[in-house]
């Protein structure tokens, strides 16, 4: 299938590799006064695939939830493409809205069940950039082939879909036809079967191929292996052990990683 042009732009992204497109410094995160998240200093380049792990209440949601905007209480810097952003969405500029797209865990509260697959994604093209009908029509088409669904699917209903295809459709097609450079993806693969989560982790390398970078939150290590280049493990806000994913795993130094892959169920790729 061909790749659609209008979603990824993968020579610029690709060409600037040497610049992170995110980096995180100092980053500390509070609810009211407790602190969640502290200290944390990490990158993503394009092209990569970033998987933060830890137990639940490590503080894993908490950091993507600050990288889209959707947590304001931080502080330390978010830059992209050596950009800072502000701590909440509603101050960062349309374009920084788009560049940096949240795949949230549960993708069955995310779809309107009156409203058909493809005016739920028509949303977002209509948000950022606009455009006569059939364009934007011609971008919801574009983004579901590009996940590996038919365009038609644009015409049916949620309850219409398994959950597999709601992901792929709500999240992750909703998320591309933004054409953003930073796909933060939490936990969505935790509620499929393992069929459905090969079709996912083959999907996102698809789509680092074309240089986009992905910040991938998840519990999963078996996931970790196979997708990941890189991962952080957070304990209780703190980043423990961080490298190259097979360097990690593989031989894990953090006493808190070796509890993490002592109690991880190892699967064959």
């Amino acid at each position: 299938m061909q790749t659609q042009p209008i979603l990824l732009a993968p020579k610029e992204r690709l060409a600037a590799r040497d610049e992170p497109l995110l980096t995180i410094q100092g980053l500390s995160a509070f609810y009211g006064n407790l602190q969640v998240l502290k200290d944390i200093n990490l990158e993503v380049q394009g092209g990569q695939c970033l998987a933060i792990v830890g137990e639940s209440g490590s503080g894993k949601s908490t950091l993507s939830r600050c990288l889209v905007g959707l947590h304001h209480n931080w502080g330390g810097q978010i830059r992209l493409s050596g950009t800072s952003v502000a701590p909440s969405s509603s101050r960062r500029d349309s374009d920084q809205r788009r560049r940096i797209q949240y795949v949230f865990q549960n993708p069955y509260g995310s779809l309107n069940p009156r409203q058909t697959v493809g005016a739920s994604i028509a949303v977002a093209v209509e948000h950022f950039s606009g455009g006569r009908r059939e364009q934007v029509n011609a971008r919801v088409r574009a983004a579901l082939e590009r996940v590996s669904l038919p365009s038609h699917y644009a015409n049916r209903y949620p309850n219409e879909l398994s959950g597999g295809e709601k992901q792929r459709v709500v999240a992750i097609a909703r998320g591309l036809v933004c054409s953003p450079d930073i796909l933060v993806c939490d936990e969505v693969t935790s509620a499929l079967d393992v069929s459905v989560q090969a079709a996912i982790v083959e999907l996102l390398r698809s789509l680092m191929d074309d240089g986009l970078g992905i910040v991938f939150v998840t519990h999963n290590l078996a996931v970790v292996r196979s997708l990941s280049d890189r991962v952080a493990v957070l304990d209780a806000g703190l980043i423990v052990e961080a490298g190259e994913t097979g360097t990690v795993m593989d031989c894990p130094t953090a006493a808190y990683t070796k509890h993490l892959m002592a109690h991880t169920l190892e699967m064959k790729p």
